[in-house]
């Protein structure tokens, strides 16, 4: 379970690089199009986000025996 927490630790950072520099590519965008297509990247990789940290919260409290309000 640690190794599996590890790597979604690891894909985790890599998201938030890749949402960074697009971030950064986005604010220098000009064709609406391409800006269009890079938010729905950004959007797609925050709803992936949000994912995994509800499943390692999941998984947080799992290990130390408690149970959700």
């Amino acid at each position: 379970m640690m190794a599996m927490m590890m790597g979604q630790n690891q894909q985790m950072s890599d998201n938030m690089n890749k949402m960074m520099q697009n971030m950064a590519a986005m604010q220098n965008e000009k064709d609406p199009a391409k800006m269009k297509s890079m938010m729905a990247e950004q959007s797609a990789m925050m709803q992936q986000m949000r994912d995994q940290m509800m499943q390692q919260g999941g998984m947080m409290q799992n290990m130390s025996g408690m149970r959700p309000c």
